[in-house]
Parts: structure tokens; sequence; C-alpha cells
């Protein structure tokens, strides 16, 4: 057997890690050219999250007026086979070996995901007939997405594994199929459905719960809703802690501004002219516009990755959503 180096072993990991963060990015890649613009599918890049004492994190996850969608990305080039049993196994270098399986992977996140909804269910739905919703009954599905280069054999998968199976070329048809279904279909189905308002609600509390990952979502203006990364209360820092850093883009306003979200994330209406502008400004520190916004109560937070978080904007009115 040959000897393997410390630095031949980093070598590998980081490979694999290259590898793999290509292939989460050329799946954001194909997410956000199908549903930047849509109304009824959310996506979230390298989504990380805690509860119950236990963390989670998910490559894609796909909210839609029907339920959820997880999405596990394994970047794979090789050859990939399945036996009965639903053990993997793949190639590399000519030679084979066992891998855990992405699907149940997934599994186990969705499960940790669906426990948290179905726990504050009251946070983002309502009650019909007195009985609070839950999202238990919705859709759910776990999928694994592999390099579009990656050797399925099929023939010899089992039917139901085989079925969750996908290559990243093929994301955005499954997703659309799962989660686009026009309101008719859905209704002459007896498909249950979030309302408009119930999705928005359900994606405020996802930004809202979001732990800050290790690295930038790959796509940041992603996908139908832009994705600002909603954490843990931000350490703080030393920076002036009013709303100057923020200005309405029309009149320049930076006291009459009310913190709002809506279709393309957190942003500020002017009171003083009607006009909203973004929070999504550029760092002060560095300049970089790769940032994230985080909501805290009446305090909304910048993160970039040149520091430490700082206070972007706080709400002076509790009219605050």
């Amino acid at each position: 057997m040959p000897i393997v180096t410390t630095k031949q072993q980093k070598a590998l990991s980081d490979a694999r890690q290259v590898a793999g963060d290509k292939q989460e990015r050329d799946v954001a890649f194909y997410l956000r050219r199908s549903f930047k613009d849509s109304e009824d599918i959310f996506v979230f890049n390298d989504y990380a999250f805690r509860y119950n004492d236990e963390n989670a994190q998910i490559d894609h996850l796909v909210v839609h007026r029907y339920g959820f969608l997880i999405l596990e990305s394994k970047s794979i080039y090789g050859e990939v086979k399945v036996n009965s049993a639903g053990e993997w196994s793949r190639s590399f270098n000519g030679k084979w070996s066992g891998i855990p399986s992405p699907i149940k992977q997934a599994e186990l996140q969705q499960a940790l995901l669906k426990k948290m909804l179905n726990d504050n269910a009251s946070a983002f739905l309502g009650k019909i007939m007195g009985l609070q919703q839950q999202v238990g009954g919705r859709k759910w599905d776990a999928l694994c997405v592999v390099s579009n280069s990656c050797i399925l054999h099929r023939d010899n998968i089992p039917k139901d594994i085989n079925a969750r199976i996908i290559k990243s070329e093929s994301v955005a048809d499954v997703v659309e199929k799962i989660g686009g279904k026009g309101r008719l279909k859905a209704f002459i189905e007896t498909a249950p459905a979030f309302s408009g308002s119930e999705l928005e609600r359900i994606v405020a509390y996802l930004l809202e719960h979001q732990v800050g990952t290790t690295s930038p979502p790959s796509t940041p203006e992603v996908e139908s809703k832009p994705l600002p990364d909603a954490g843990p209360t931000p350490l703080l820092s030393n920076e002036p802690s009013t709303s100057s850093h923020l200005a309405c883009k029309k009149c320049g306003e930076t006291k009459q501004l009310q913190g709002c979200y809506g279709k393309y994330g957190y942003y500020v209406k002017c009171d003083a002219c009607g006009t909203n502008t973004s929070m999504r400004v550029p760092c002060i520190r560095c300049g970089g516009t790769d940032v994230k916004i985080t909501k805290k109560k009446l305090e909304y937070w910048i993160t970039c990755g040149c520091s430490e978080p700082y206070l972007l904007f706080r709400q002076e009115s509790a009219e605050s959503p």
C-alpha cells in the first residue's frame, strides 16, 4: 500500500473542497438562471441553521408553494453504483470505495428542518377552524445532485433511489416539476398550497434563523429573492450606532426611513419621498459588494468578509417589520 503523507492528504482534501465548491456553484447557477424572477420558488444556497442543540447545513434549500425540497450536491466525477441495500460506492482513479449515502444525509437535515418549522409554525402560519396549521403534511423531497460528468450505473440502482439522483444540468427541470405546478393543476390534485403571504413569512422566518457560514453564498444575489444571511446576534463593533450608513437613493434622507422586507430582500422606505432603497450597500470598510444583511429586532447588521459585522441601520420607530 502506498504511503500517503500529510501533505498529500491535504492536497487531496483541498482538491475535493475545490471540486465540491464548484459543484455547488454549478447547481446554484442553474437554479438562479431558472428561478431568479419566480414568485413561487425561493432558493437558499448553503443554508445553515441550529435547532435543539443540533447543527445542520443544507447545500440548496428550495421553498415553494407546496412544500420544501432539499438538494444535496456531490462533486462525483467518476462512476457511481448503489446496491439493493441502498449502499453507495464510487470510483476514483480506477478504484472503488464506499461513500455515505447523500440522500440519507439530506434526509437527516430535512428531519431537523421539519421539526424546527413544525415547532414554530405559529410564527408564519395561521389557524384553520381554530387549529394551528403545520408543515409536516406538505410536500417534502430530498434529492442528490451529482456532477454532469458523473457516470451513473442506473440499471442496477434501486428504482426508488434512482429517481432521486439527478445531474446538475437537470436540476431546474426537476425543481419546476416538483414546485412549479400551476394553481389550476394544484386545485385539481387537491394539493395544499401556501398563500403568497404565508410563503413570504416562511422565507422571512428561515432568514431570521440562518446562522453564519464560513464562506458567502456562491450566488449572493440569488434567485427569486436575494438571500441575506440572518444569524445569531452579531459581534458588537465600534461603528456608530445610527442610521447614518443608509440614505434614500433619491433625496438623500437619513432619518425618515422605515426598514422593510420584500421580494428583493431588506430595504428602507423613505417617508419623505416614498422611494425604496436596498440595504445591500457596499461595505463602508472595504467597498466590497458581497455583503449579507441580518435583522435582529429593530437593528439591521451588515456582514462582509473583510471584518466583523457592523450596525447598518436601527429602526427608531416601533413600526419596523
